[in-house]
């Protein structure tokens, strides 16, 4: 088994950041208005997790020379992409998940994102 170390950002590119959950598309992990993701910017696929692509969250799993890539939301269809193709797209990482309690701390997420 060819194990692949996970690709550290450099320090020219951008920190952890927050990330708000807009939509149910990856419910019932994720909820709109309810969560948001720590994620930490990748140069390419690292391990199988949820990573956010072109903005929007995925849960992905390698495949050969192929990423599976699908919502939790079972309305969402899985597919797959071409790892070349998927490595191209702007790629985050999530690393942990941030559980929002009120409409305050809505507010806050809102703001910090």
């Amino acid at each position: 088994m060819n194990m692949r170390l996970p690709v550290v950002p450099t320090a020219s590119q951008a920190a952890p950041f927050i990330h708000p959950v807009v939509s149910d598309a990856m419910a019932p992990t994720y909820r709109a208005g309810q969560h948001s993701v720590i994620c930490l910017p990748v140069e390419a696929y690292v391990c199988e997790g949820i990573y956010l692509v072109d903005g929007e969250l995925y849960r992905c799993e390698r495949a050969g020379n192929y990423v599976e890539v699908w919502r939790d939301n079972p309305a969402w269809t899985k597919y797959r992409i071409h790892i070349d193709l998927f490595n191209d797209s702007p790629l985050a990482l999530v690393v942990a998940d941030i559980t929002v309690r009120n409409s305050i701390g809505q507010d806050i997420m809102r703001a910090a994102a």
